[in-house]
């Protein structure tokens, strides 16, 4: 399924992973589409619709808004009155569900009957979720109706609705699905009149993950300038998932941004957590963050880890500092001599630096940098009260300048030593 935007020269390619899930909706009373923003759900639905069913067929399409939750539910329940005028006046009457009401609510959605072939499509489903019980929504998917078909297009789900709604056997559409592979990359591009080889794409992949938005401004990058663009990646993850993470998730990640991969204890104990709280969890289901089941851990894509570098600088001198430094903790705690050492250059503490045997990385690279080059950085910068209190240490320092050829370097330490 390829469709070009009427007036226009852009494209929706769908790869044949897609299109095999989205003929699945057909058979099924009820789906869930649920992918972050910039996957294209909407508009694969709506194209997949458009191409698939009669122009007889009804389709009543609710886009969920920011606004009263009595209000949303009130238009929620007129477009089920549509389908079934009994269930829906039995919605109405009701009026927004509470703790006497919710029983005969469900039994309503429940009871909806439809022997004709209809679609409802409920857009934008997580600025409706929020105000309604999960065992609303549960209900609604269980539907009676013969004809009826149930397609909800969502953010990422919390987990309780999760729970409820699309571990429950109903069909369900992810950002997996969605995304683009490096072969869909290029028949997309090919279509678009740009063509590209096995290692562009791979690349383009590299970039953006498959995410079809990001897939797309690299098309418009590589059209106007030849070439593909890092730079507006991160902007446009920073407006569309950044922007989007409470104020607490936000700090969350920023203590994990150290690191390109972590464990649930390790995130635990950069974030000083006893246990990882629900927004956390909800915080590492980006999509440019992999869970590896074999592993534990997720993996931070590298896009998205330059995005939290930044931020975290941004946040100040103190706060960048303090992230450093836990994380150099953790890998001195772990016995990951080398890492906890590049941290704790990173963040300037000497004191650090020094406590830690260093015996065995004294040839080896510390990050981007090269332990003789720390070891030269040290002797030169490092107060003359911190040195003299780790003797063994600046010792092991002065060997490294006399192994690399410092000797100038050598003596002027060992003569500070010894005053």
């Amino acid at each position: 399924m390829v469709r070009r935007k009427t007036g226009t020269s852009e494209i929706h390619y769908y790869s044949d992973r897609l299109k095999n899930k989205l003929n699945k909706l057909r058979n099924s009373p009820a789906s869930v589409v649920e992918a972050p923003s910039g996957y294209g759900k909407t508009t694969a639905v709506r194209d997949f619709l458009e191409s698939s069913l009669s122009q007889s067929t009804s389709v009543y399409w609710f886009n969920a808004v920011d606004e009263a939750p009595e209000a949303g539910f009130r238009r929620l329940c007129r477009e089920i009155e549509k389908i079934d005028g009994r269930a829906g006046a039995c919605l109405l009457r009701n009026g927004f569900p509470n703790a006497f009401t919710i029983g005969e609510v469900c039994e309503a959605l429940r009871s909806i009957k439809c022997e004709r072939e209809v679609w409802l499509v409920i857009d934008n489903f997580q600025s409706l979720n929020i105000s309604l019980p999960p065992s609303f929504w549960t209900a609604l998917l269980e539907h009676g109706g013969a004809g009826l078909h149930i397609v909800i297009i969502t953010q990422m789900l919390g987990r309780d609705v999760y729970t409820a709604i699309a571990g429950r056997g109903f069909l369900h559409i992810t950002a997996s699905d969605l995304r683009l592979e490096a072969e869909d990359i290029r028949h997309y591009y090919a279509l678009a009149g740009v063509d590209i080889n096995e290692e562009d794409a791979q690349t383009v992949v590299r970039y953006t993950e498959g995410w079809i938005i990001a897939v797309y401004l690299q098309l418009r990058a590589f059209q106007e300038t030849g070439a593909f663009s890092k730079t507006a990646i991160i902007s446009l993850m920073d407006h569309l998932v950044w922007e989007r993470l409470t104020e607490e998730q936000q700090t969350f990640l920023l203590h994990l941004s150290p690191f390109q991969t972590v464990t649930v204890q390790q995130a635990c104990s950069l974030a000083r957590f006893e246990a990882i709280p629900g927004y956390a969890l909800e915080a590492l289901q980006s999509p440019f963050i992999r869970y590896e089941r074999a592993e534990a851990r997720y993996e931070l894509h590298s896009i998205l880890s330059e995005l939290l570098t930044g931020k975290r600088i941004e946040r100040g001198i103190l706060f960048n500092r303090e992230c450093l430094l836990r994380a150099g903790d953790y890998c001195r705690d772990g016995q990951r001599t080398a890492e906890a050492f590049g941290f704790y250059a990173q963040a300037e503490d000497y004191e650090r630096m020094l406590s830690l045997d260093f015996s065995h990385i004294i040839l080896e690279d510390i990050g981007e940098r090269s332990f003789p080059e720390l070891a030269l950085w040290i002797t030169q910068t490092s107060p003359a009260h911190i040195k003299k209190k780790h003797i063994l240490s600046m010792l092991r320092i002065a060997w490294t300048l006399l192994l690399t050829g410092k000797h100038e370097e050598f003596n002027g330490l060992m003569d500070e030593l010894h005053e």
